[in-house]
């Protein structure tokens, strides 16, 4: 069973390569943008899930799919990621079968040219360990150009003594 957060995930990646969502049976079509915000899905989108969440999925389904997010969020379906393309797509949990990826109609996807879709990203984070390794790096080659001085120093006074 796919939960909340997988489904969120999977429309975040389709909507970020341009797929709408289709609600209460197409009457209603929306595609979120910008899709992430900083390290958190965009107010756009949080908007998008609260209409899809106010119909409890029915009638709503992704552009190009024919399962409804009700479906999804039920214990016949799982999010996995597509073969051919690593993009998050709904297989049926009941009775495993091929099941044709969105990415099917999409006529440049996969494309290692553009970036791919992805998570929210936390940069608070990924800056800290990145100034981390470049603290640890920076002490590491000043105590070996400390080093390196006391051994000159040393051989210096050696050969004083001669």
């Amino acid at each position: 069973m796919a939960s909340q957060q997988d489904v969120q995930h999977y429309l975040a990646y389709w909507f970020q390569l341009g797929k709408p969502i289709h609600i209460s049976n197409g009457r209603l079509t929306q595609r979120p943008v910008p899709v992430l915000e900083g390290n958190q899905f965009s107010r756009a989108f949080r908007d998008c899930w609260k209409l899809i969440m106010a119909v409890g999925g029915r009638d709503c389904y992704l552009d190009g799919t024919q399962e409804t997010v009700e479906q999804l969020l039920s214990p016949k379906w799982e999010i996995a990621d597509c073969a051919r393309c690593s993009i998050p797509t709904a297989m049926s949990a009941v009775m495993p079968v091929a099941q044709l990826c969105a990415c099917g109609d999409i006529d440049n996807w996969p494309n290692d040219e553009l970036p791919a879709p992805h998570m929210p990203i936390n940069n608070k984070n990924h800056f800290n360990r990145l100034t981390t390794r470049l603290s640890e790096h920076t002490l590491a080659t000043h105590q070996l150009d400390y080093e390196d001085d006391s051994h000159k120093i040393t051989l210096n006074n050696a050969h004083a003594d001669d």
